[in-house]
């Protein structure tokens, strides 16, 4: 079986003008830029991969006080792999998965209860995808929430998620954010780590794949991934 990574088969529509006049300028001008983004030709042959080696995750940003932030989760510490790390939603492609879209937001139902089918969700773009560290194929599928009181109604995936946060996704650009707004507090349940492992790490390993895109700049910006020879963010 292949599945369908082309803009045919994609049921979300982009964000329209009337939800865009409610940012920012700066919000505008990045979601723009996402919406315009191409993926490289090596992302057309992905029917090629066989479907057990595919996944796909959900990289869903809103807007807070101007800023735009990403919805990032804990994983379960009772889990076999990456138990207790920084995550974003995600996971294996079903087979009865319609595309790579659905299956990232099929798995974020399943892991934070967000709706599958709201109107609130805007496609932006698939990312180009990369392999985990376990050899799956992961499409990054970037997605806009217009109300963000959605928020309020997830709830975490009993077995899968421990807690449901969020952070600027401007800190991955600008580190110094985090002396403000830590990912995860060092020392503490849910640091996973037994040294103290400076918290730009995290930062850069979890947000690598989304490392192409400055609100400030009209052409992506080098891969964070590329610069740090960072390992990939951990799915299920």
């Amino acid at each position: 079986m292949s599945i369908s990574t082309s803009s045919n088969s994609f049921t979300l529509l982009p964000p329209s003008p009337e939800v865009l006049q409610q940012v920012s300028e700066r919000s505008k001008a990045c979601i723009s830029r996402l919406v315009a983004h191409k993926r490289d030709v090596l992302s057309q042959h992905l029917s090629e991969v066989p479907i057990k080696k595919l996944a796909g995750v959900l990289v869903l940003i809103y807007e807070h006080s101007g800023e735009l932030r990403v919805l990032l989760t804990t994983r379960s510490k009772a889990l076999r792999t990456h138990a207790g790390q920084t995550a974003l939603p995600g996971g294996r492609v079903d087979e009865e998965d319609a595309d790579i879209v659905h299956t990232a937001l099929r798995e974020a139902n399943e892991e934070v209860a967000l709706p599958l089918a709201s109107p609130h969700i805007h496609l932006l773009c698939l990312l180009d995808p990369f392999v985990s560290l376990h050899g799956l194929v992961v499409t990054p599928v970037v997605a806009f929430l217009s109300d963000s009181s959605v928020l309020e109604t997830l709830v975490p995936g009993d077995g899968e998620v421990d807690r449901i946060f969020n952070h600027p996704l401007e800190s991955l650009l600008d580190p110094s954010i985090l002396e403000a707004e830590t990912l995860v507090e060092a020392g503490t349940e849910d640091w996973p780590y037994p040294e103290h492992v400076h918290v730009c790490w995290k930062v850069y390993s979890t947000y690598s794949i989304f490392s192409h895109f400055n609100a400030e700049h009209e052409r992506p910006c080098t891969s964070v991934s590329q610069r740090h020879k960072l390992p990939e963010p951990s799915i299920s």
